[in-house]
């Protein structure tokens, strides 16, 4: 990812916006999502954020080569049109348009948790498996990421799995209790519905609780209601990950997000017995089960890894994997 990019993870709650230089986060801007200003007015605050991060670092528009945005919805490549995202309100919104109208620079649209995939595999967990992509072997690989709710992503050879509808690696709504509680798509029993910060909450009957705070709850001595639900929704989400292990044999699962940054070393342990004990042994044997290295910058690195790679025309028509489309401005 040689050159200058700006990235933008782009959630429902904040907006982040990072300068990145040959893969590293060099200056970063945080603002709360304005949702009741509609698209438009969430563009508006977009090119606000990234001229903000640019002027930190005194760079001008033209140093830019691209902007990638990750999104927390489902995205049609072809047209740049966010499809979906629910918690931003978005529907059917030509949001690639809007924004190169305003920054004036390429834009890469992806979906939130496949750029933080992007991310691993190109600069943290995952990125001893870029030599196997390397030297032709079949590397499937995938992420779990778990905040408010769960997302995850698949690639296969340095190349993300999106699917026929693009909605591909949608982990967080297989179904892991049968009957179970509801969830916010509406089904019952899914994995976000029982592993997520917003299933503790409810869970616990408090609302608000950030993963910084249940990690401070979680320190002091009694909250066996609290710890119960925590321990509850390592199982599942160990259930969960035992489901990829055994339809997709991934080489590697990467567990990130904000919830996993506070509490995944506490809670990897229970997550991995949990797989272990719900997988096929010799795909369980063949998989590591890890976590983020890259914490928040996952997803605005891997944004703006596609940001190098897919507004180059010429690797997006050869289709070749991400790997091959990357510059030599690599981490060491």
């Amino acid at each position: 990812m040689a050159g200058i990019f700006l990235a933008v993870d782009l959630g429902g709650t904040k907006i982040v916006s990072c300068v990145a230089v040959d893969g590293r986060v060099s200056a970063r801007v945080k603002v709360k999502t304005e949702v009741d200003a509609g698209p438009m007015g969430i563009v508006r605050q977009i090119a606000d954020c990234c001229g903000r991060a640019l002027a930190a670092r005194g760079l001008p528009w033209d140093a830019v080569s691209a902007v990638g945005v990750a999104v927390p919805g489902l995205v049609e490549h072809a047209t740049g049109t966010v499809l979906e995202a629910p918690n931003l309100g978005w529907s059917s919104f030509k949001a690639r348009a809007k924004l190169e109208a305003v920054l004036g620079r390429p834009v890469v649209l992806e979906n939130d948790v496949n750029a933080g995939l992007v991310g691993e595999w190109a600069y943290g967990a995952l990125r001893p498996f870029r030599t196997a992509c390397a030297s032709g072997d079949c590397v499937p690989l995938a992420a779990v990421f778990v905040g408010t709710g769960v997302g995850g992503a698949l690639m296969v050879d340095g190349r993300l799995v999106t699917g026929a509808s693009g909605i591909a690696g949608e982990l967080g709504h297989m179904k892991v209790l049968a009957g179970g509680p509801r969830c916010s798509c509406g089904s019952r029993g899914c994995l976000e519905a029982l592993a997520s910060r917003s299933a503790i909450e409810k869970a616990v009957g408090k609302r608000r609780l950030t993963s910084g705070r249940i990690k401070e709850l979680l320190e002091r001595k009694g909250k066996k209601r609290l710890k119960g639900a925590v321990s509850r929704a390592a199982y599942y989400l160990g259930i969960g990950v035992s489901n990829v292990v055994n339809i997709f044999n991934p080489r590697a699962v990467v567990l990130g997000g904000g919830f996993m940054e506070a509490l995944g070393k506490r809670l990897l342990p229970d997550v991995i017995e949990s797989a272990r004990e719900h997988s096929f042994r010799r795909a369980f044997a063949d998989c590591r089960i890890l976590l983020s290295e890259l914490g928040d910058d996952a997803v605005p690195l891997g944004a703006a890894c596609l940001a190098g790679a897919r507004s180059r025309p010429e690797a997006e028509r050869a289709g070749r994997p991400l790997g091959k489309a990357l510059a030599a401005g690599e981490r060491s």
